[in-house]
């Protein structure tokens, strides 16, 4: 990825988004500013926005981008603590760090890049049923659409393992305002309805947040008896 992009107030964000297209995503973004210092910072839905946003405030309107962690929207918020945590010894103000070498910043991009893999390394072995294939018997885990909301993890088979699965699902009509929604591998459309891969976890993250809701709702119906 290119360390430095110029900008100016000629340019609008369309033009920029040819130019820079690997920034048109949500995720952690590492800059550095004019005094040296590192802002570590998240955009939920494009990074490139964030940095045009910043243009003002910069001089000679550069920003000099050191990395990017690529996430989903609802990632990007998580994915931004777990940096904030990790560099935390060098926080000054806010989002602001004292100066971090540049190969510390790469190297751990990497290091969650690698987690994020090994994530997957994990599910494949906990998954024991395998497929035939052109290239051997694969793991069927391997070949699962991944989650929208957390695109390390594969979406919950429903059914029983093999290849005849059925993938969980949510609706996504209230999603279709996100920037690239169409064009990711885990949006589909079903009987001309807009929906979403989701996982276990987002599964039961959602369940928990029902019951709380209904549980909620009953203590204020008997209050209101």
């Amino acid at each position: 990825m290119r360390e430095i992009i110029k900008l100016n107030r000629d340019k609008t964000y369309k033009d920029y988004k040819l130019e820079f297209p690997e920034l048109d995503v949500p995720g952690v973004y590492a800059w550095r500013g004019t005094s040296g210092k590192i802002k570590l910072g998240s955009a939920k839905k494009s990074i490139l926005q964030r940095l045009l946003s910043a243009r003002t405030d910069l001089e000679h309107g550069e920003v000099k981008v050191i990395g990017i962690i690529p996430t989903s929207n609802t990632n990007a918020t998580r994915e931004e603590q777990i940096a904030h945590n990790h560099f935390l010894d060098f926080a000054t103000d806010g989002e602001w760090y004292h100066t971090i070498p540049t190969k510390i910043i790469h190297d751990y991009i990497h290091y969650r890049q690698g987690q994020i893999y090994e994530n997957e390394l994990i599910l494949q072995r906990r998954c024991k049923t395998e497929v035939p294939t052109l290239w051997g018997n694969e793991k069927v885990v391997k070949f699962r659409p991944k989650c929208y909301f957390y695109p390390e993890l594969p979406a919950q088979n429903t059914v029983e393992a093999g290849t005849d699965e059925k993938w969980r699902s949510y609706c996504a009509r209230h999603l279709l305002d996100e920037p690239g929604i169409r064009t990711n591998p885990s949006f589909f459309m079903r009987r001309g309805r807009p929906r979403v891969y989701v996982s276990q976890k987002y599964h039961n993250e959602q369940l928990r947040k029902n019951k709380e809701i209904k549980e909620v709702k009953g203590i204020l119906e008997g209050y209101f008896d």
